[in-house]
């Protein structure tokens, strides 16, 4: 699957950190939605941990990983995701993907600020008044 900018990011279907199936459709717009191999009752301590009031999308079974073509290759033992960020427009079309692989590859705060400024020029008529 290609998830390059321009491209639709897939409508993830998984349970949130309190074990609610959701899709990711319904959270994705202007919010931070965080997707990981954990289990929802260790998303749930580590969002309290953090404080975060934003979603977390549980993948423990791994069921989207073959799919969104995400496999770090380096370690087979365990299958983890490739660390990866995207930003997203609300139709879920990726806006900006970042390879997190390597640290000077993740989004920096002002990257995702300025994404989230793109977009909302984009969709919202208004933004410029």
């Amino acid at each position: 699957m290609k998830l390059d900018p321009g491209e639709r990011f897939p409508d993830l279907d998984l349970p949130d950190h309190t074990g609610r199936a959701r899709l990711l459709s319904e959270v994705a717009y202007t919010r931070i939605v965080v997707v990981s191999i954990d289990a929802p009752e260790v998303q749930a301590a580590f969002r309290a941990g953090l404080g975060a009031r934003f979603v977390f999308l549980s993948d423990a079974d791994r069921s989207w990983l073959e799919r969104l073509d995400l496999l770090e290759q380096t370690d087979t033992t365990h299958r983890p995701y490739r660390p990866t960020a995207f930003t997203l427009h609300p139709d879920l079309t990726i806006h900006a993907a970042y390879d997190g692989y390597w640290y000077w590859g993740r989004p920096t705060t002002e990257d995702l600020r300025q994404d989230m400024r793109t977009i909302s020029r984009a969709v919202r008529k208004d933004f410029e008044r």
